[in-house]
């Protein structure tokens, strides 16, 4: 079986999953500044986009919260920012992969962990 080919993700799916990661970083972050720390929101911002964004799927087999709820995850293809580039190549690829994907030698896909 072709991984890459396996049930890709296209745009839609990622753009979903990234919205709900918004909020709920957004939400966070607004919480933490009116009840804990009284720092600016960007800061905090950035550190907990940082930590949802890097941290999160390394420690939960590609997930985020957001793309959990959709179904999706990052995976490696063996043991960013959407561009416009990247949203081409997502469009027009087999394998829906982006450039950030193929830079990192990742891919999005539906299947679960134990399907690879």
């Amino acid at each position: 079986m072709n991984i890459l080919k396996s049930r890709p993700v296209g745009i839609p799916e990622r753009a979903f999953a990234t919205f709900i990661d918004i909020i709920i970083t957004f939400t966070i972050v607004i919480l933490i500044h009116f009840f804990i720390i009284d720092q600016p929101i960007i800061v905090m911002g950035v550190i907990l986009s940082l930590f949802y964004a890097i941290i999160l799927p390394v420690l939960w087999d590609g997930y985020t919260i957001g793309k959990r709820l959709i179904g999706i995850r990052i995976s490696h293809v063996s043991d960013g920012k959407l561009t416009i580039i990247s949203i081409y190549l997502v469009h027009t690829r087999d394998d829906k992969r982006s450039i950030h994907d193929l830079l990192a030698s990742t891919y999005v896909t539906s299947n679960l962990p134990e399907q690879e």
